[in-house]
């Protein structure tokens, strides 16, 4: 089942908060990188600005990983990219 949601920006921060304060595993780990790169995304998409460097910078968060926001032809182009770099 796939839920969508509507959230104000202080909900966005307030679940980006709460799911960064704990370590997940497994699949729970997955929905929770799943959550905040969406979130990430639509932060990024809606008001240009990284919803994870702001929750750090107010420090909201700390330690925590920010979400890869790129897509999966991205994260390749970029691994080629990085490699040809190497040789």
């Amino acid at each position: 089942m796939i839920y969508k949601v509507d959230l104000t920006s202080r909900e966005a921060q307030v679940i980006y908060i709460a799911l960064s304060s704990l370590h997940w595993v497994g699949a729970d780990g997955e929905a929770d990188r799943s959550i905040r790169q969406a979130l990430e995304k639509k932060s990024m998409k809606k008001l240009g600005l990284s919803l994870h460097d702001h929750l750090t910078d107010i420090g909201a968060i700390d330690g925590s990983k920010k979400p890869d926001i790129r897509t999966l032809a991205e994260e390749l182009a970029d691994t080629k990219r990085s490699k040809a770099c190497l040789s």
